[in-house]
């Protein structure tokens, strides 16, 4: 890591803020690419239901949950992105969001958004 002394303590708040988030959506996008081949199937299950199909209702209210936890955790991770903790300066927090734009988070956070939507419309 390169930077001034005086600027260390910003950069180091700034640099644990982004290894959050990283972490946080890096769990997001595993989630959904866990669960996701089965969505097809869960997709009829919810819609219509026979005997049969009330064996997998306990798989089904996994993913739920699962889905339900996973949009409270997004809607933390994006609005942490955008409005950081107050203990990050001005120039900590251009440097969050630029670490952000490398890796292209505001675009995973997209499409995190719309994948867990799509589990919550099952």
């Amino acid at each position: 890591m390169f930077g001034s002394a005086e600027r260390r303590e910003e950069i180091l708040k700034a640099m644990a803020v982004f290894s959050y988030l990283e972490s946080e959506t890096r769990e997001l996008e595993a989630g959904i690419q866990r669960h996701w081949g089965s969505a097809r199937q869960d997709a009829v299950l919810t819609h219509r239901v026979r005997g049969k199909s009330l064996r997998e209702w306990p798989r089904v209210g996994e993913i739920t949950e699962w889905a339900a936890l996973s949009r409270l955790k997004f809607s933390a991770v994006d609005a942490a992105l955008y409005i950081p903790p107050a203990a990050i300066t001005p120039k900590g927090r251009r440097m969050l969001l630029e670490l952000a734009r490398l890796v292209r988070m505001p675009y995973r956070l997209e499409f995190v958004d719309d994948q867990i939507g799509a589990f919550e419309e099952l």
